[in-house]
């Protein structure tokens, strides 16, 4: 594994638009800084729609600013921010992070994921003895043994794909034509996610999941890595970068068995914070909440199991 070490690997974290986000990029980069401080880089996006907050980000950065460069989101101020925005910012991210010095792989990670505990070395590894692999995280299922429920997306993945659809009005269903040129973009990107093997509604989590720099060169020359092409399908930015992965020829795995990098759900974290450290996992999600602990006890107590293992 000493070999391992020395891949460079980056982070990017979408930053959304409310104030205490910066308190979040800033307890989450401590993290890293203590317990993974490898990075190569390190992409903020600002979701701010008011004002640039690029010096209270690079502040927040604390000894990662040097390799942090801090990016707008350029979504739409109509974009539903939980889909669409968030997916433009993980693209827009991206497609910095193909500027500059390489990186093999890239960490996405949300705000409320905080790392606590070593996982670049386990991701290199993997990502590197299966070189068509393009995204790992919790994929089928989450580090507590639930299956992850793919039926909602499923469902709104097969309209999208669909090449007509049926407006209801009081007397008879009337057929139209949804495919615009945008349209009919997306149908051939989800067949072709199809033919490779993938199935409507898989992904990896989006609160923290690791992409291969190679899927990401294949969606860019794919033309493939602009968000936009999803505008208005209110589909989650996991979702669409898990098919779009996928429509290129790379595949999905999980990383969630103890010892892995991936203790990630939807809701809240899979166990209690000592034990998922003791498990040896790395990255969790989310910190929001877990039982009766708030996000701040959260937090603090995993703070202090990071303090102690210094």
């Amino acid at each position: 594994m000493a070999e391992l070490r020395s891949v460079p690997w980056a982070a990017l974290i979408p930053v959304g638009p409310d104030a205490v986000e910066v308190d979040r990029v800033r307890d989450g980069l401590d993290a890293l800084h203590l317990l993974e401080p490898g990075a190569r880089r390190i992409i903020l996006v600002d979701d701010s729609p008011v004002r640039s907050r690029e010096a209270e980000l690079l502040e927040a950065a604390g000894p990662h600013a040097p390799r942090t460069t801090v990016v707008a989101n350029p979504r739409s101020p109509q974009a539903e921010g939980w889909s669409e925005g968030v997916l433009v910012g993980v693209e827009t991210g991206l497609r910095t992070l193909m500027q500059g010095p390489p990186v093999e792989w890239v960490l996405k990670m949300d705000t409320d994921a905080l790392v606590i505990g070593a996982f670049a070395d386990a991701v290199s590894d993997r990502f590197r003895s299966d070189r068509q692999l393009g995204m790992v995280g919790s994929y089928d299922h989450y580090c507590d043994g639930t299956v992850v429920d793919i039926s909602r997306w499923e469902k709104s993945f097969r309209k999208v794909r669909s090449p007509v659809g049926l407006r209801r009005s009081a007397k008879r269903p009337l057929r139209f034509n949804i495919l615009s040129p945008r349209g009919r973009e997306r149908m051939r990107l989800i067949q072709a996610a199809e033919r490779n093997g993938y199935r409507l509604g898989q992904h990896c989590q989006g609160g923290a999941y690791a992409l291969s720099m190679g899927a990401v060169r294949a969606l860019a020359a794919a033309n493939w890595l602009g968000g936009r092409l999803w505008s208005g399908t209110l589909l989650p930015e996991d979702g669409v970068m898990s098919v779009s992965v996928c429509a290129v020829g790379w595949s999905l795995a999980g990383m969630v068995e103890p010892g892995e990098p991936f203790a990630v759900k939807h809701r809240g974290i899979p166990g209690a914070p000592r034990a998922l450290r003791d498990a040896g996992y790395g990255v969790v999600h989310s910190v929001k909440s877990h039982g009766d602990w708030t996000e701040e006890e959260l937090r603090a107590e995993f703070r202090a199991l990071r303090l102690a293992s210094r």
